[in-house]
C-alpha cells in the first residue's frame, strides 16, 4: 500500500473521529462531521461492564408460540434457490450470519487471495458500502449510500448493471433480491433516502418506486423480504417524525402495513422537539410462527436541548424505543416489546437481533438476542420476550446516569458498545465492542457521533453462550498498522466454520478462531471499510467504502487458491 493511503489514515485518526462508524447510530437530519475534545481524559478504574437496567419484563400481545427450528417457507424463489449462498442481508431469515457449507476454515484461510474487485463509486457522509452484498448463484448484488444499485458477476467483478439516483444517505443501507427484482432505498427530491424502489434483476430498470418518508424523514435499512413483501423502516428524525416500520408489496410496492416504533402518537407531548425510534437493520424472522423481530433505536434529542436538560421534553419510559419489538409479519400486529434503557439519553440504539434455533444450545426453545450501543446483549424467549438472560460487555463509564449537570464521558458513547452485525452458531453469540467514549452537556441537542473519540481504545470482540448469558471468550483486538493507536472493529461478525470473520476500520482484515478469539489471519485491504463480509463457497467479500483517490470504493473479493 502507497504512502498516500498511510498519509490519510494518519490524518484520518486526527481530524475524522466521529466519521467512520455507522450512521445506524446516529439521530440527526444534518450529517456533519463532528470536532470531538482535543484529548482523551486518562482512564478511571471504573471500567468493569455496568449492567443495564431494563424494564422488569417484555409486554406482551398473545400470539403463536415459535417453532424450534427455521424454514425457508415465504421466501423468494431465488432466496430458496440459493440458500447455500448469501441470498439476505443477514444470510438467513435468523439472521446468523454463520456459513458451514465453505471450504474456508482455519487450515485453509491462507490461501485466500484477492480473485476481483468490483467498483462502486460515490459516496456519503461514511464512505459508500456500509452493508453486506449479496451472493446469489453468479450475480453479486450490493447498494451504495450515495443511492447507486449494483449487480457484479460473480466469478469475475465485471458490473453488469448500475441504477439509481444519486444523493446521500446516513447509512447503513443496501439490497435485497426477490420475485427477479433488487430492492433498495432510492434518493428523492432532497437528495436523501425517500423511497424503496423496485428494480428488474437482469437489467436494473426501474419497475416501482414508494415514497414513504415524508415529514423530512428518511430511509436508510438495508430492505428485507419475504411473504410477498419488503420490508423498511425510517430513521426517526428530525423532529415530530417517528421512525416507522413498512411492509410493501413487492409487486407493486403499495403499503400493506405499518408500525409505528414510538408508541407515543403525540411524541411524548412535545413534537416540536422530540422524534425517535428507527429501525436502522434488517431483522430477524421466524417463517414457522410469522415473527418478525426489530431492533428499535433511540428517543431523540439526546441527551437533552436548550430548557430540556437530560432528556426532560421527553418524560416516561419513551416505549419502544432502545428495544427491541415482535410483530406479526402479516400484520404488522405488535406481539411484543421489550425496552433495553428506557427514557434513553445516551443514544443506546438497541439495534441489532439474530434467532438461535433451539438444537444449537439444548433448550427446549429459540433464543433471541437482542443487542446495541448499549453494550448489553439480552436473551430472550422468542415467543413472549421474557428476558432469560443479560450480559454487559466492553468498557463502561456513567452509562447508567439518570440525568446530569455537568459535562460528563460516558462509556459506551454514541458510536461504541455493539454497533455492527452479530453472528450466532452452535449455541454462541458472537460480537464486536466498539470502546469509544462520548462527551455530553445535558441540556445540549447531541448528533450521532458528535464528541465520540474512535480511535483511541482497542476495540474487543467477545463470544457469549446462548443458554447462560456466560462470557465464552473476550479479546482485545490490537492493530498491527503503526499509524493507528487503536484498531475499532467495525466490519460485524461472519462466521465460516471454525473462523469468524471481522474487520478493523483502517483496512485490516481478520479472522479468529471461533473457539479461543486468536486472531488467525489477516489481510491488508487498499482502503477503509465500515461495511461486513459476506461469503458463498470459497468466496468471501468485503466492502471496502472508504479509499483515497484515484481509487473509488469497491468489492474485494477472496477467493481460496487452488
Amino acid at each position: 500500500m502507497g504512502s498516500r493511503f498511510y498519509a490519510a489514515r494518519r490524518m484520518a485518526v486526527a481530524a475524522i473521529t466521529a466519521v467512520l462508524v455507522l450512521a445506524a447510530c446516529a439521530s440527526s437530519e444534518d450529517a456533519i462531521d463532528p470536532t470531538p475534545p482535543a484529548s482523551t481524559p486518562p482512564e478511571s478504574a471504573e471500567a468493569a461492564p455496568a449492567e443495564a437496567t431494563p424494564s422488569a419484563s417484555p409486554e406482551t400481545n398473545s400470539g403463536p408460540e415459535p417453532a424450534a427450528e427455521t424454514s425457508l417457507l415465504g421466501s423468494p424463489p431465488e432466496v430458496v434457490a440459493h440458500a447455500d449462498d448469501w441470498p439476505l442481508p443477514n444470510r438467513d431469515l435468523a439472521a446468523t450470519r454463520a456459513v458451514f457449507n465453505s471450504p474456508i476454515n482455519s487450515t485453509t484461510v491462507d490461501r485466500l487471495e484477492v480473485a476481483w474487485t468490483g467498483d462502486v463509486p460515490g459516496g456519503s457522509t461514511w464512505g459508500n458500502l456500509a452493508t453486506s452484498p449479496l451472493i446469489l448463484g453468479d450475480r453479486v448484488f450490493v447498494a451504495g449510500l450515495d443511492g447507486g444499485v449494483h449487480a457484479f458477476d460473480a466469478t469475475t467483478g465485471e458490473n453488469l448493471w448500475t441504477a439509481g439516483n444519486r444523493g446521500g444517505m446516513y447509512g447503513p443501507s443496501g439490497a435485497a433480491v426477490g420475485w427477479g427484482k433488487v430492492f433498495a432505498i432510492k434518493i428523492g427530491n432532497r437528495l436523501r433516502g425517500q423511497m424503496v424502489a423496485a428494480h428488474d434483476a437482469d437489467t436494473g430498470e426501474e419497475i416501482w418506486a414508494t415514497e414513504i418518508a415524508d415529514g423530512g424523514s428518511e430511509l436508510n435499512v438495508q430492505p428485507f423480504v419475504h411473504d410477498g413483501m419488503v420490508f423498511a423502516s425510517t430513521s426517526g428524525f428530525p423532529a415530530g417524525v417517528r421512525g416507522t416500520i413498512y411492509a410493501l408489496d413487492q409487486a407493486t410496492g403499495d403499503v400493506v402495513w405499518t408500525f409505528a416504533t414510538v408508541e407515543d402518537e403525540s411524541l411524548w407531548g412535545n413534537p416540536d422537539i422530540n422524534s425517535g425510534g428507527g429501525a436502522w437493520y434488517p431483522p430477524a424472522l421466524d417463517p414457522d410462527s410469522g415473527t418478525l423481530f426489530y431492533g428499535v433505536g433511540n428517543p431523540y434529542p439526546f441527551p437533552g436541548a436548550p430548557g430540556w436538560p437530560a432528556g426532560s421534553s421527553r418524560p416516561g419510559d419513551n416505549r419502544w424505543t432502545s428495544g427491541t419489538v415482535a410483530l406479526d409479519v402479516k400484520t404488522g400486529e405488535l406481539r411484543w416489546g421489550f425496552q433495553a434503557f428506557p427514557h434513553d439519553i445516551f443514544d443506546r440504539d438497541h439495534v441489532l437481533v439474530t434467532l438461535a434455533e433451539a438444537e444449537d444450545h439444548g433448550l427446549d426453545h429459540d433464543v433471541l438476542v437482542s443487542a446495541g450501543k448499549g453494550g448489553v446483549a439480552f436473551g430472550h424467549d422468542p415467543a413472549t420476550g421474557e428476558v432469560l438472560w443479560r450480559t454487559s460487555v466492553g468498557v463502561h463509564r456513567n452509562d447508567n446516569l439518570n440525568g446530569f449537570s455537568a459535562p460528563v464521558e460516558v462509556l459506551p458513547g454514541a458510536q461504541g458498545g455493539m454497533v455492527t452485525p452479530v453472528a450466532v452458531a452452535d449455541g454462541v453469540f458472537y460480537a464486536a465492542v466498539v470502546n469509544a467514549p462520548s462527551y455530553y452537556e445535558s441540556d445540549q441537542v447531541t448528533s450521532g457521533g458528535e464528541g465520540t473519540q474512535l480511535f483511541t481504545r482497542p476495540s474487543n470482540v467477545v463470544a457469549i453462550d446462548i443458554a447462560t448469558g456466560d462470557i465464552v471468550w473476550d479479546v482485545e483486538i490490537i492493530s498491527k498498522l503503526p499509524e493507528v493507536p487503536s484498531a475499532d472493529v467495525l466490519g460485524g461478525m461472519t462466521v465460516v466454520n471454525d473462523l469468524l470473520f471481522t474487520s478493523a476500520f483502517f483496512g485490516e482484515l481478520l479472522a479468529l478462531d471461533r473457539h479461543t478469539g486468536e486472531v488467525v489471519w489477516r489481510h491488508q485491504a487498499q482502503g477503509a471499510t465500515n461495511g461486513w463480509p459476506s461469503v458463498a463457497g470459497d468466496m468471501i467479500i468485503y466492502p471496502i467504502g472508504l479509499v483515497e483517490e484515484p481509487q473509488v470504493p469497491h468489492l474485494l473479493a477472496l477467493r481460496l487458491k487452488q
